[in-house]
């Protein structure tokens, strides 16, 4: 500067063109810039930045050297370029004198409150206590500082239900059941009884129930509705004796011995008392059978006696004895075998039941065609011709010495006699 330019702006804060500009705020001061281009050789002043150091730090945004701090959560903004000092205070989740964020699990107005459970490893927002990460398990809400319900719920979120536990002493971490089960729980976390079994530690079988499970607790069946055989509010006591079936509700048969059926199909496992109809013994012997309804009846006049096979009315003719099971002895016919035969020719047998002549019909001296040989004749007839459906015979003096019981007998001096054969 000056007339003959031969003084510099050196010291005089100065530089430029004949230093009419100012140095900025040079860290060494007024005197450390350069001359010639004004840049603060040595750095800015704290609050200011910039080659020429004369552009304030943003206000609220930074302090410091060159600008290079950031300021903290002070009030209104309102941080000291310089020093960083909040003048006015913080905002909330701001503490200290530069308002850093809460720390040690702190948030809020002046970091006094304290974080919730949050999720192992996170913490709150240092503003709101907020978890962003979730809660840890047993916790909930959005702060994660509500336990789970005692007893109802546990987890991550209390999103798990507790089981059966004693006294719902339920842990709200894990679930675990701290005191044990309650009856028809089972397990660390108490679950329900399952594979068909209740009561203390799940230790007792279900009886037979027509809609298993049986409950948990008690045992009882759902509506107490048994499968066949059973009864009870269990379902595990057979039917009483004498009964069977669906609630026990039908009655045994006549089972042989008296003793009781299959409680599930009603059989009789000894069998049915003679004259009754296996297997259930209910119903009796089927008409023309008795005993164990396998023997047939013998030949009776009517029915026979189905526990016995005796023919109460007697026996149809040719068969004889109670049960009417044997034929007539030969010479007898009729019910009950209880007629003779007559004197057939060469004594030949009659029918047992009829009482009729064999074929080929045999002629003792009876007038007409005969069916029955009833006549004691003194003199025999002899035979004098034989075709082949024809017999003609005469005879000498033939004399009744029986009463005449069918037919007619004709004087034969000397007419012969015609019997027709019988087919």
């Amino acid at each position: 500067m000056g007339i003959a330019c031969d003084k510099t702006c050196l010291g005089l804060g100065l530089y430029g063109y004949n230093c009419q500009s100012t140095c900025g705020n040079c860290k060494e001061g007024i005197s450390s810039c350069d001359h010639v281009t004004g840049e603060c050789l040595g750095g800015c002043q704290v609050g200011w930045t910039g080659t020429l150091c004369n552009q304030t730090c943003e206000f609220g945004v930074s302090y410091g050297i060159n600008c290079s701090q950031t300021c903290g959560g002070c009030a209104n903004k309102n941080c000291s370029i310089e020093d960083g000092l909040c003048l006015h205070g913080c905002e909330f989740g701001f503490q200290g004198p530069r308002c850093t964020p809460c720390s040690n699990n702190t948030y809020g107005y002046q970091c006094i409150l304290e974080c919730g459970h949050c999720k192992a490893g996170s913490s709150c927002d240092h503003v709101t206590g907020e978890c962003l990460e979730g809660c840890q398990a047993g916790w909930t809400g959005i702060f994660c500082n509500q336990a789970c319900e005692l007893g109802v719920s546990y987890g991550i979120n209390c999103s798990h239900t507790c089981g059966g536990c004693a006294n719902n002493n339920c842990s709200i971490e894990d679930g675990s059941c701290l005191d044990g089960c309650r009856f028809g729980f089972q397990g660390r976390l108490c679950k329900p009884c399952s594979n068909n079994t209740y009561g203390d530690h799940c230790t007792q079988q279900c009886g037979h129930c027509q809609t298993p499970p049986c409950d948990p607790t008690t045992g009882n069946c759902p509506k107490s509705l048994c499968l066949r055989g059973y009864m009870g509010d269990k379902c595990s006591d057979l039917c009483a004796p004498m009964s069977y079936g669906l609630r026990c509700s039908q009655s045994c048969g006549k089972c042989l011995n008296n003793v009781t059926c299959d409680s599930f199909n009603g059989s009789c496992p000894t069998g049915c008392l003679p004259g009754w109809k296996p297997p259930l013994c209910q119903n009796k012997c089927d008409k023309g059978t008795y005993g164990n309804c396998s023997t047939r009846c013998g030949q009776c006049r009517g029915k026979c006696d189905t526990v016995t096979g005796v023919c109460p009315r007697g026996c149809k003719a040719g068969y004889k004895n109670k049960k009417c099971t044997e034929p007539c002895s030969d010479g007898k016919y009729g019910s009950n075998c209880m007629q003779d035969c007559g004197h057939c020719y060469n004594k030949v047998p009659c029918n047992k039941t009829s009482g009729s002549v064999p074929t080929p019909l045999v002629l003792l001296g009876i007038r007409s065609i005969m069916m029955f040989c009833v006549k004691s004749l003194a003199q025999r007839w002899a035979i004098t011709d034989r075709t082949a459906n024809r017999y003609v015979a005469s005879a000498f003096t033939p004399r009744v010495t029986s009463r005449q019981a069918c037919a007619e007998i004709r004087e034969a001096r000397a007419s012969p006699i015609v019997a027709e054969r019988v087919t």
